[in-house]
């Protein structure tokens, strides 16, 4: 099964989310993260968004926020104890505290992408030719 994730995080701590989704997913996990976000939708980025679908596995262990047809979102806490073990496993550098910090600055949700930058006041950066 491959549900459906939107995720976002602060530019803050977007090259350590990319590191983990490639350390933990292998190439499905490499190249996340790379539409820049911001209110204005001008640069600096201020978060950095990624949206599709994942394996199940992971995620299952990602925080989810869901909203109801009201609008109201509810959010469920990551499990940054397994996350952080298989890291382990798998031998990457990142600490159980290290994850819960990921999982607390990100937002993940099953919304497309649109919802999930509308929700959080976000917009994507526009580029002039010759910026990135």
């Amino acid at each position: 099964m491959w549900p459906h994730r939107t995720m976002i995080v602060p530019a803050a701590v977007v090259e350590a989310a990319r590191a983990a989704c490639a350390g933990l997913a292998g190439p499905g996990g490499s190249g996340m993260f790379q539409a820049a976000c911001s209110p204005t939708g001008e640069l600096p980025a201020t978060h950095y968004i990624s949206s599709g679908c994942i394996e199940d596995t992971f995620a299952s262990l990602l925080p989810l926020t869901a909203v109801d047809a009201d609008g109201v979102a509810t959010t469920r806490a990551g499990d940054a104890v397994a996350t952080a073990a298989l890291a382990v496993q798998q031998g990457l550098p990142f600490t159980e505290a290290q994850i819960a910090g990921l999982y607390a600055a990100a937002d993940v949700s099953e919304q497309d992408a649109e919802a999930a930058l509308r929700r959080l006041g976000l917009v994507l950066v526009r580029y002039d030719e010759g910026e990135a």
